[in-house]
């Protein structure tokens, strides 16, 4: 999350994340090096009664390197059919742009694309 210069309203600290994976309802799927060393990517899917929802994901350098996502996404896909889901919600981007890596990378799983904004609103 530093890495991506992300607002500390975003920042989970370990403990919600540690509370996050123990939950039920999500899968966690990961790759590690070569060597098993270390951990190259991690996802974080949320389990619903028909769906599965990508929620969060982190890679290492080399994990990026390695298109290490590509393959977490790709397992977490054929888990959530073999569990008889009807389907996977992977999100967008996480810019604005039709060129958006993240975004590219989740489109070569659907070309079913669907246009939504987020927002907040301190009230």
């Amino acid at each position: 999350m530093d890495e991506k210069n992300a607002k500390d309203a975003v920042k989970l600290d370990f403990s919600n994340f540690e509370s996050l994976v123990q939950s039920d309802f999500v899968s966690l799927y990961y790759i590690t090096s070569p060597d098993q060393n270390e951990i190259e990517g991690v996802g974080i899917f949320l389990l619903g009664e028909e769906v599965m929802e990508y929620h969060l994901s982190a890679t290492s350098v080399d994990g990026r390197k390695n298109s290490v996502l590509k393959n977490i996404i790709h397992a977490a896909v054929s888990s959530a059919f073999d569990l008889g889901l009807s389907g996977v919600y992977l999100g967008g981007g996480t810019t604005e742009s039709i060129n958006d890596t993240l975004l590219l990378s989740k489109s070569r799983f659907s070309k079913n694309l669907l246009t939504f904004s987020a927002f907040k609103r301190d009230i």
